[in-house]
């Protein structure tokens, strides 16, 4: 897939980790918050569209992006169709519930179905039989937790740049947040794991470096070897300071350049996302 297509992918997986940070870690779910949603959503809601129109043009032998009958048999007679209808009408009640002012757990849990339709748009859907559900299953918990850690590192940055409240707060917050974080990076440890048996396989380990999927595999995990660290720091060091000092700056600096961490991590899952394993 040309680098167009890898930006889509990033674009549609950096929407759904924004939607779930702010539907997720928001302190409150104030208008703007509700607004907000909803317009992650909506974004949404374009880009699986866009990501959708482009599948089906590549498959077709007409130049036309258009292609009604391509884009009709790819949504109707694929799971990955299936699941793209499912997104889209999981987005649509996320914004409808969002701008109607109803409970954030309906608005969340609609949230949480659009992001796990996402892991029919890859390698998760390639294995057969009921092993095929096994991997579907570890990769939307995959998912689930890579985007809702990058999304949490948003939220709070968002509250460390832009919120009035009081860094004391924000300090309260990442301190709740590091229970969470925890089971965030024990599942991104097991389910990456299982998943890259999925997919390689354990007698492709060792000549891993000899595939571009391999090299960017190992790179994707150096990355988030380093989020690990940052996210230590944070958690050891740069929290207990900010309750006894009213300064965000370190906070900021480590938050964003954990957050900067995770979509380079994300972009190389995109990138994965159009390789062949064996390659």
């Amino acid at each position: 897939m040309e680098p167009a297509g890898i930006a889509l992918r990033l674009l549609v997986y950096l929407d759904t980790a924004l939607l779930l940070g702010i539907l997720l870690f928001s302190a409150s779910w104030t208008r703007q918050v509700r607004l907000a949603t909803a317009v992650f959503a909506a974004v949404g809601m374009v880009l699986t569209t866009l990501t959708m129109l482009r599948l089906a043009a590549s498959f077709s032998d007409r130049a036309a992006f258009f292609d009604i009958p391509t884009l009709q048999l790819l949504l109707t007679e694929t799971a990955m169709g299936w699941a793209a209808i499912a997104r889209l009408a999981a987005l649509l009640a996320v914004a409808v519930l969002a701008l109607s002012s109803a409970k954030r757990f309906y608005t969340i849990l609609f949230a949480l179905i659009a992001s796990v339709s996402l892991s029919w748009n890859g390698h998760g859907a390639m294995t057969d039989q009921a092993l095929g559900w096994l991997h579907l299953a570890g990769n939307a918990l995959h998912l689930l937790a890579g985007l809702g850690w990058i999304g949490a590192l948003a939220a709070f940055l968002w509250a460390a740049t832009l919120s009035k409240g009081s860094p004391h707060d924000l300090a309260v917050s990442l301190e709740r947040f590091a229970g969470v974080g925890t089971v965030f990076v024990a599942v991104l440890l097991a389910t990456g794991i299982a998943n890259t048996l999925f997919i390689v396989g354990a007698n492709a380990l060792p000549t891993l470096l000899e595939t571009t999927y391999g090299r960017l595999l190992l790179t994707k995990i150096g990355l988030f070897a380093a989020m690990l660290a940052a996210a230590a720091a944070n958690r050891l060091w740069l929290t207990p300071r900010l309750i006894a000092s009213p300064s965000l700056t370190a906070v900021r600096t480590s938050l964003g350049a954990e957050l900067l961490l995770g979509i380079a991590v994300l972009a190389i899952v995109a990138w994965l996302g159009t390789l062949d394993p064996s390659l």
